[in-house]
């Protein structure tokens, strides 16, 4: 059916463009056409695909529309079943006009449980056993569409939806947006197996949609069973409007970028940051360069009486001329430290890629800021850089007055040479002392 999708997602392209050839849109099917006004339309042309070939009504399309990568309006449409939801953030949510609401609270032994799962058997064995001691109440399995199970919760046709996918692909800000917004204006709630709310723009193998009590009791029953110990994007979904207003500010343009990730010292996340956005832009359009590889050899650094803050301590002059040879379009072979000898001893090719990340505390250093289009500074406090040291105090056995000294060296080179850079970002991000993330700047 990828050709009747296609033809879908280009009917509604066609007519977004019409009305708003300012907007950006991102749809399942077609490719991604940047927009120059901060609006995003994602878009599902056919969600159920198999459904719709069996000749069953659980199939719909939906668009959604968001700005700084928050979801704000949402329109899902399931012409077989005479089935058309809308939701507005801040609203009741309706269907076919008329306001919904997810099922007021019951007994867990009398609750409906709509269940999609594909994943290992023991979290399924746990779920029926469940059911078969009395503990639950009735478990369906109906095929078709994540969204449209998700706004029939919404409604009230059962009391929880549970989406559970390991080896299918995840589900997408397309599946996920639409389904939170109706379920937030119908008194529901969309989650995950840890219990935290999914706004919609981070991809997620997990969902519990549906009434708050009956979700969180899906939750403390059966989370821990059936949950994704190795699951990536943690930070990413526990700091989701960050990471997905970042992903917006990406996406946003048009043309191969260039983000680039610094931030005030070492050791507050700026190598696990690059990593989530480009899982979340997508890792197969992402090369992420690393500019600890640039450092000078550290007997070098030593001798010279300087610390990996301070600029001197990086070739950044090679890291610019790579990051050019790669904005052009062309492969560069670059250096490849390695943190136990202290030095560089191989190399590595990299080719370019619609994303280049730039992660490292001098990715905003004069040198390379023209090269890059989107900046993004985290923005850490003395004791989130303390922190660093801490841990490589338990590490490698140093005494507290050692630890104490490198800490204040830091300090002194972050406030000599990396706090002022953050003046140049376009994005600034606070990191507090639990890694919580904060937008604090948009220029």
């Amino acid at each position: 059916m990828s050709h009747l999708d296609r033809l879908s997602e280009e009917l509604m392209r066609r007519l977004l463009r019409a009305a708003h050839p300012e907007h950006t849109i991102v749809g399942e099917e077609g490719a991604f056409e940047p927009g120059s006004s901060g609006w995003l339309w994602y878009l599902d042309p056919l969600d159920g695909t198999r459904a719709f070939s069996a000749g069953q009504d659980t199939c719909c399309v939906a668009a959604v529309l968001a700005r700084e990568g928050v979801p704000l309006l949402a329109a899902v449409a399931a012409p077989f079943a005479g089935e058309i939801y809308t939701a507005v953030r801040g609203h009741p949510s309706r269907v076919n006009g008329h306001p919904v609401r997810v099922l007021s609270p019951r007994p867990m032994e009398e609750a409906e449980i709509l269940l999609y799962y594909d994943a290992p058997e023991a979290g399924r064995s746990a779920l029926y056993g469940a059911a078969g001691r009395g503990e639950l109440g009735r478990i369906s399995i109906l095929p078709g569409s994540f969204i449209l199970n998700a706004c029939r919760a919404a409604r009230g046709a059962y009391d929880v939806y549970l989406c559970v996918k390991r080896h299918a692909g995840p589900l997408m800000p397309w599946d996920l947006a639409p389904a939170s917004l109706v379920l937030a204006g119908a008194g529901g709630l969309l989650q995950d197996l840890e219990g935290r709310p999914i706004g919609g723009m981070i991809p997620a193998r997990e969902a519990v949609a549906g009434a708050p009590g009956a979700a969180e009791r899906i939750i403390d029953l059966f989370g821990e069973k059936i949950r994704d110990s190795l699951a990536s994007l943690r930070w990413a979904r526990r700091c989701e409007v960050v990471f997905a207003r970042l992903c917006a500010r990406a996406l946003g343009a048009g043309g191969n970028r260039v983000v680039g990730i610094g931030g005030a010292g070492g050791g507050i996340g700026k190598t696990s940051f690059a990593r989530e956005l480009a899982s979340l832009l997508g890792d197969q359009n992402c090369r992420i360069m690393s500019l600890d590889d640039y450092l000078i050899q550290r007997m070098e650094r030593d001798a010279r009486g300087i610390g990996a803050h301070d600029p001197a301590a990086t070739n950044l002059e090679a890291a610019a001329a790579h990051l050019a040879c790669l904005r052009r379009g062309e492969a560069c072979e670059k250096p490849v430290y390695d943190h136990v000898a202290g030095r560089a001893d191989r190399t590595e090719t990299v080719h370019p890629a619609r994303y280049l990340i730039v992660e490292g505390v001098m990715a905003l250093h004069p040198i390379l800021r023209p090269t890059i289009d989107l900046a993004v500074f985290l923005d850490a406090t003395s004791a989130v850089r303390f922190g660093r040291v801490a841990r490589d105090r338990e590490e490698k056995g140093l005494s507290k007055a050692y630890a104490r000294s490198v800490h204040e060296r830091y300090e002194e080179d972050c406030r000599r040479h990396l706090l002022p850079l953050r003046a140049t970002a376009d994005v600034v991000i606070a990191v507090d002392e639990s890694f919580n993330l904060r937008w604090v700047s948009l220029e």
